[in-house]
């Protein structure tokens, strides 16, 4: 195994925002919960040999990020982001985006992060297409809209869950709570106290941001 240099030059071209990290994860899994669960491992794992090393720009001020302060203070999560739509509202498009670890915080913004690109080529290569094939993009389907993974019973369970904690009781009307991630978290432990299998925290979190999606536009 090879050994890595203790540090990375701070300037440098092969610095890439990590959206671009994200998404070159995404199109070879086809989840973005997969997608985040892969970069929180190697950017936890910066120090060791198969790990995705990482820097954060701020106005005036670039530094290297340790493995530990990806353990700690930040993370790689399923994001909503608004889209251009029809009408007087915006639609919805999944993604993945840095968050702080507090509870309920909002994606972080006014700080940029990046990856080692050779880290990067290394942990997930992209092939290049050979002469006389055609390319990937061209292989590709049609993006699917955000919505609920093919595998179906499981998460149909999970949503229907959810979705139940949504409506008032008294009223029958649409009642969404305002903290996604407490909502998250209590269907966690009501599955756990029920006996049933608990999905890791990330995929509640992306069953609860699409349910609760869906109901906010039930209200309008």
């Amino acid at each position: 195994m090879k050994k890595r240099r203790a540090k990375l030059p701070l300037d440098d071209p092969r610095w890439v925002p990590i959206n671009e990290a994200i998404e070159r994860r995404y199109k070879q899994t086809g989840s973005y919960t997969l997608t985040a669960d892969d970069l929180n491992e190697a950017l936890q794992k910066a120090e060791k040999a198969d790990g995705l090393r990482s820097l954060e720009r701020r106005a005036g001020e670039r530094k290297l990020l340790s493995g530990a302060t990806w353990r700690d203070d930040l993370h790689v999560s399923i994001a909503l982001f608004a889209v251009e739509g029809k009408g007087n509202w915006p639609d919805r498009k999944e993604g993945a985006a840095v968050f702080p670890r507090q509870r309920d915080a909002p994606p972080i913004c006014g700080r940029w992060f990046y990856v080692w690109q050779p880290d990067l080529d290394e942990l997930w290569p992209v092939e290049a297409p050979t002469v006389g094939e055609q390319r990937e993009d061209d292989l590709r389907p049609p993006p699917r809209r955000p919505g609920p993974p093919p595998d179906t019973e499981r998460w149909w369970g999970i949503c229907a869950e959810i979705a139940r904690r949504c409506i008032d009781e008294k009223t029958g009307h649409v009642a969404v709570p305002k903290s996604e991630n407490k909502l998250a978290d209590d269907v966690l432990d009501h599955l756990a106290e029920i006996g049933q299998g608990r999905p890791s925290p990330s995929e509640m979190r992306a069953a609860v941001k699409y349910i609760c999606a869906a109901l906010r536009k039930v209200q309008r």
